[in-house]
């Protein structure tokens, strides 16, 4: 995505903004909007002061409401906790859950989720607790709320007939602390249908009824354990859209055309669409799926991924005739039923090694695969059974040359239509994972931050070269330095240093993965950072959203924002005790005082210095600072030395001082430093003004001895003076 001009919870903050008050957002209202739809949403927070546009996962404009409560009095200031917007969605803007970004005049806010939805929007207007005042909504409708503490909520729908009602929350996929429970009655308040915790939902749930009659439906959402509060809030989606978690394939390379099939139940069957991935998509690509054109959607989503899919066919359940495999790929199937077991078959070679890393958590799938590996006998080799309830990657080595059997099943023995898979096929079992502990960074034009990239090896020793990569493959990755990017032999962790450039406007924000490679044995094994698993003793919103997702969106996971926000103010100077450095020939050493300066009370360390541009031959060696005249003062003692005959002359180098206060990082440069070769012994005379005929003066001549080790008497010889003076 290029570079836009406009990171709820709040997570972990780069410590490069750590210099401005970056806002917190902890809540929009309304949580959603339809395509091509203008919304008013409003903000609330902290901080949220001097807001640039916001930055949204699905492209929406952003135009800022200038009234405000205080506007009737011109000396009121704004207290930064409530801002109301005018959101635009574009047409095109893909269905699901989304997120967006608060960039401001002082940093960059955490993300929050937002849910971009087709059906048009009614809010709870209380007073609805009791089913004799049910509230009225005309379908298909979307309608958000928040629960009350040992209360429900009803509602009052009208289905047309021979239509069934389809009924799905979206609560904790949005943040929310809701665990939903739905009630379908009639009007004498009869159970009709019920639905609590949908596998694959994270801990929402849907439900679909067809109505034998006419009769007006009555609908009940509480929370399970009836809490509530403004932090168990909803959207409800009613109305006549498929219901379903997966689709198949749940996973596609880029560049290629695909047949989608909806993993649909309760009973529903749709024709399968046929997608064309672009060859730029990266993370997931939307897929809507509809009964009829003019009926709601279900939102589905395709995982990008750039291996080879190989979709799992059902020809042949016999072990003898499975169907043949190769690697690296990433293979795509469904278990149907409990009973089902997918059987595949690999030609390896002897030593050959071979890696199965199941996808089912990422894809909404609520299957946990069980793998096993058997010879053409029979004979079971390996399995990841390890009695856990979330996938276990397999690591094999084959004994000789020939066929093995790879079978695919659910660990529970369980299955159905939403059971699909995703399992990535490895040839080797080397491999590595990286993590940052940030989830975004802001950094001053030109200025530069540190990302700390950790990495967990497994069996790959070798150096990790880490790039950075634009998430948008249609975008020119800006002009971002990378330095210091390479996590050693035997080390853990390195501290990536990445430089924004100067000429762009503060607000702009880019997103970036970080890319790790490493190469050994002729072959490169590539791995993409992930930020680090939540804490899961932060109470935020957005915490609690990933914790509890069973498919965050993968921007928020695998890729970073780098907001370029205000120029990083001055809190140290440094400047020369002499306007020139001087490096007398022979002797080829000397000494200068750099004075650091604290600009800010706070700053009381010693700055880093770096020396640029010096003649061939020629070093400096700065002293540890010691104190200056007065406090806030460092001297630097720098040592110069140089190589061999250096001719006269003048020539420039720069000095380079970075150092950090409270997290953030400035570097200040003096540019064109004057050094001048001299003569080993430098000197100068001094004369008292005109000399009157007749008349004598003093003369003072001063003799600089670069070389106090030898202080030797130093002779005087005058020569080409005019007639008749001595």
């Amino acid at each position: 995505m290029p570079p836009l001009r406009i990171i709820s919870g709040v997570l972990l903050l780069a410590a490069a903004g750590a210099w401005a008050q970056s806002p917190e957002i902890n809540r929009i209202q309304p949580i959603s909007a339809r395509p091509g739809e203008t919304v008013t949403v409003t903000l609330q927070g902290k901080d949220l002061l001097q807001p640039s546009s916001l930055w949204t996962s699905f492209g929406a404009a952003t135009l800022w409401n200038t009234e405000s409560p205080a506007s009737s009095n011109p000396k009121a200031k704004p207290d930064g906790k409530k801002l109301t917007a005018r959101l635009t969605l574009p047409a095109e803007a893909p269905l699901g859950v989304g997120f967006l970004r608060l960039p401001t005049a002082t940093g960059l806010s955490g993300a929050l989720l937002f849910l971009v939805d087709d059906l048009p929007l009614s809010l709870k207007k209380g007073g609805n607790s009791v089913l004799s005042k049910a509230q009225s909504v005309v379908l298909p409708a979307a309608i958000e709320g928040a629960t009350d503490t040992g209360g429900s909520d009803y509602f009052k729908i009208q289905p047309s007939t021979g239509e069934g009602v389809s009924v799905e929350v979206y609560g904790i996929r949005l943040g929310s602390k809701i665990d939903t429970l739905l009630r379908l009655l009639d009007a004498q308040g009869r159970e009709l249908a019920r639905s609590d915790d949908t596998p694959g939902l994270a801990g929402d749930c849907h439900l679909r009824y067809v109505p034998l009659n006419n009769e007006p439906l009555f609908l009940e959402i509480r929370d399970a354990t009836y809490a509530g509060g403004p932090d168990n809030f909803y959207h409800l989606r009613v109305g006549d859209f498929p219901l379903s978690s997966t689709v198949f394939p749940p996973v596609v390379a880029p560049a290629t055309t695909v047949e989608v099939q909806l993993s649909s139940v309760a009973g529903m069957v749709l024709q399968p669409q046929t997608i064309s991935v672009p060859a730029n998509a990266s993370a997931v690509v939307a897929v809507p799926f509809r009964h009829a054109p003019d009926k709601p959607a279900a939102f589905t989503s395709l995982r990008v991924e750039d291996t080879p899919v190989i979709l799992k066919t059902y020809a042949s359940q016999s072990p003898d005739a499975a169907q043949e495999v190769v690697a690296p790929a990433i293979l795509c199937g469904r278990l149907s039923n409990g009973s089902a077991c997918d059987t595949v078959q690999i030609t390896l070679k002897k030593d050959e090694q071979l890696r199965l890393v199941p996808i089912t958590r990422e894809i909404s799938s609520p299957a946990v695969l069980y793998l096993g590996i058997r010879d053409e006998k029979g004979a079971l080799l390996a399995a990841n059974d390890s009695g856990a309830a979330t996938d276990q990657t397999l690591n094999f080595k084959a004994p000789r040359d020939g066929r093995f059997l790879i079978a695919i099943e659910d660990l529970a023995r369980r299955g159905g239509p939403e059971f699909v898979y995703a399992l990535r096929l490895e040839r080797s079992m080397r491999s590595f994972e990286l993590s940052i502990a940030a989830d975004r960074f802001v950094t001053a034009r030109g200025g530069t931050f540190t990302v700390k990239v950790s990495t967990q090896r497994k069996s790959v020793e070798g150096p990790i070269t880490l790039a950075l990569e634009n998430v948008d493959k249609k975008s020119p990755l800006p002009e971002l330095l990378c330095e210091q990017n390479v996590i050693p032999v035997g080390k853990g962790e390195a501290l990536m240093k990445v430089t924004a450039p100067k000429g762009v406007p503060s607000g702009t924000v880019y997103h970036m993965r970080i890319i790790g490679s490493v190469t050994e044995g002729g072959q490169t094994y590539v791995a993409t950072a992930r930020q680090a698993r939540p804490d899961a003793n932060k109470k935020d919103q957005m915490t609690a959203a990933l914790l509890a997702m069973p498919a965050p969106p993968r921007l928020l996971l695998e890729a970073f924002p780098i907001c370029v926000g205000p120029d990083t103010p001055d809190f140290f100077k440094i400047e020369l005790a002499s306007p020139v450095v001087e490096l007398p020939q022979l002797i080829n050493k000397h000494s200068f005082v750099l004075r650091q300066t604290s600009i800010d009370p706070a700053f009381d360390a010693n700055a880093q210095l770096k020396f640029e541009g010096l003649p061939s031959g020629v070093a400096i060696q700065a002293e540890s600072g010691r104190g200056g005249r007065i406090k806030g003062q460092v001297d630097f003692i720098c040592q110069i030395t140089g190589m061999g005959e250096l001719a006269s002359g003048t020539h420039s180098f720069s000095i380079t001082a970075s150092a950090d206060l409270k997290g953030v990082h400035k570097e200040v440069r003096l540019e064109s430093v004057p050094l001048r070769i001299v003569k080993p012994l430098g000197v100068s005379v001094q004369t008292q003004g005109p000399l009157r005929p007749g008349s004598r003066q003093l003369l003072k001549v001063h003799a600089t001895r670069y070389d106090e080790s030898d202080p030797q008497l130093v002779e005087l010889h005058f020569a080409n003076l005019p007639n008749g003076i001595s």
